[in-house]
């Protein structure tokens, strides 16, 4: 099969391989991150992910046949693909799902999920006046807290095809004067409303890509804790803050947040385990490696992967898990014979 290819490496070495029909060089060329996935023409970096496109989609390069006419939605998932490979190894600034404009020498972040209507708020700020940093990502020094943008096209679908705007321009280092949540719902009208700065700034954390992927950096560590951020933790249920250890005897410190917003006390032996599978996937932390786990209140579980695995064809870690527990009560469950729940129950 005839395929140009060509390869991008993020800071962290680690590569993605593009395969195209020779003739898409130059459209793959201008869909090219503009930051964090430097592009070679030889093999380089270990290669973690290999993307091309049909006439209709993504795909597997020659386990798939190559498109000679991609469609605009292939064109466009692969623009996402490549930004986000990039941004979710950079090793400097973090990155954060979020628009972000400036006007009048104010700066304005909007965190937002994917539909938000980042992109349909930064072409409206863009004929009021206003300069886009970026639709999509905005990345913040940890040291300073200052932010640059993402300029890449901004990206609006209109009538089945998809138009793309030029109007993100770089920009050098800036602060940040509001922080704006995007929510979208059906139906709504425009509102705007104030919320207190622990509100945004979990929000914030949860629009953080290197939350899940460097989780010994985070706003948290350049941002001073503002009044009430324990109060609107606790409000959350199945979540994981991660951090730096606090003690010498860890490697990694998290507070886990489950039902009805209570805290648990231990490192969270299920929290460990989908830690230890996140890092192993990210290539950082190895088999038989013990990683210690600090709690809010300083205990320590080990934890270490055991070996590679599938579940479900999907790739999976088995993990064990090692630490002090200690018995604090005891529980008499009663089944009685003609109890007609005694074996449980379904509710459809």
């Amino acid at each position: 099969m005839d395929l140009a290819r060509c390869w991008g490496v993020a800071e962290n070495g680690e590569a993605v391989e593009v395969a195209v029909k020779p003739h898409l060089l130059d459209q793959l060329e201008d869909r090219w991150p503009p930051m964090g996935l430097e592009r070679h023409d030889r093999a380089s970096g270990r290669v973690a992910a290999r993307f091309g496109l049909s006439d209709t989609w993504l795909i597997v390069p020659d386990t798939e046949q190559a498109g000679d006419d991609p469609s605009a939605d292939a064109w466009n998932l692969l623009e996402s693909e490549l930004g986000l490979f990039a941004v979710k190894r950079m090793t400097g600034p973090v990155a954060v799902h979020a628009a972000s404009i400036a006007l009048d020498d104010k700066v304005v972040m909007v965190p937002g999920r994917s539909g938000a209507g980042k992109s349909t708020l930064t072409v409206a700020a863009a004929a009021a006046g206003a300069s886009v940093l970026s639709d999509e990502f905005t990345m913040i020094d940890p040291a300073t807290g200052l932010i640059t943008g993402w300029p890449r096209p901004v990206r609006m679908k209109h009538e089945g095809r998809i138009d793309r705007l030029h109007l993100a321009t770089p920009s050098e280092p800036l602060p940040v004067s509001l922080l704006a949540l995007l929510v979208h719902e059906d139906g709504a009208e425009n509102r705007w409303s104030e919320i207190p700065q622990a509100e945004a700034l979990v929000e914030l954390l949860g629009h953080t890509i290197t939350t899940r992927t460097r989780p010994a950096v985070s706003e948290l560590d350049t941002l001073p804790p503002p009044d009430g951020l324990m109060e609107e933790i606790a409000r959350r249920q199945g979540t994981i803050i991660t951090g730096p250890p606090r003690t010498g005897a860890g490697d990694g410190r998290n507070i886990t947040i489950y039902a009805d917003g209570a805290v648990d006390r231990s490192p969270c032996g299920t929290g460990t385990s989908a830690r230890l599978a996140n890092m192993f996937a990210h290539g950082q932390i190895g088999i038989g490696e013990p990683f210690r786990h600090e709690s809010v209140i300083d205990t320590i579980f080990t934890g270490k992967v055991l070996a590679e695995t599938s579940v479900a064809g999907l790739p999976a870690v088995e993990t064990e898990i090692a630490g002090q527990g200690f018995v604090t009560g005891l529980h008499q469950f009663l089944v009685q014979p003609d109890d007609p729940t005694s074996q449980g129950f379904l509710v459809r």
